[in-house]
Parts: C-alpha cells; sequence; structure tokens
C-alpha cells in the first residue's frame, strides 16, 4: 500500500462520512488522484476487478452530487488492527487516535 492511499485510509478511519474533497485538501492532493485510491479501496477497483473492500461509498442525503466515505466492516477491522499495533508501542500509554473503545 502506498503511503499516500494508506494516509487516505486512515484520513476515513479517523472520520468516516467526509467528502472526497475534504479527503483530498487533509492529503494535499487532487480529488481525482483521491476518488481513484478511494474506488481501489472499495468492492471493486476502478478496472472492474476487486477491489480491497474497505471503504464504501454512500451519497450525501442532502446533496446526491457529494459521496460520503465510510469503512466497511473489513475496514473497521483494519482500523482496530492498527490501533491495537499503535497502543502496543505507546511508551507513554496514551490511546491512540484510532481507538474506538474498550
Amino acid at each position: 500500500m502506498s503511503a499516500l492511499k494508506a494516509s487516505v485510509f486512515l484520513k476515513v478511519a479517523l472520520k468516516e462520512g467526509q467528502s472526497i474533497r475534504e479527503i483530498a485538501s487533509a492529503v494535499d492532493a487532487s480529488p481525482s488522484t483521491v476518488s481513484r485510491l478511494l474506488l481501489d479501496m472499495g468492492q471493486v477497483d476502478r478496472n472492474g476487478d476487486p477491489g480491497n473492500g474497505l471503504i464504501e461509498v454512500r451519497r450525501d442525503p442532502l446533496n446526491s452530487t457529494i459521496s460520503r466515505q465510510f469503512l466497511t466492516a473489513k475496514g473497521r477491522q483494519l482500523r482496530q488492527d492498527i490501533a491495537r499495533i499503535v497502543d502496543g508501542e505507546a511508551a507513554t500509554g496514551m490511546s491512540s487516535p484510532l481507538s474506538v473503545g474498550p
């Protein structure tokens, strides 16, 4: 996984429901690049092949031209796995921002 793709995943993992433009701005990438990466992390990638199954897209209920990005069950599991690794390596005993509860 590229560093940019990992950054995009983490942005969604930290705050679900963001638009492509919001994520693109946060990772300093173009919306088209972020869109391609999100497609690859979805159920079906941009080439029609199986994707990673980590992200699902939902239309904004107030504005159907905006798509919002959310984690799938597989994506939530990856977020929890990353949080456990980060928490296990933290020498300070502080909770990771990815922690999602007990």
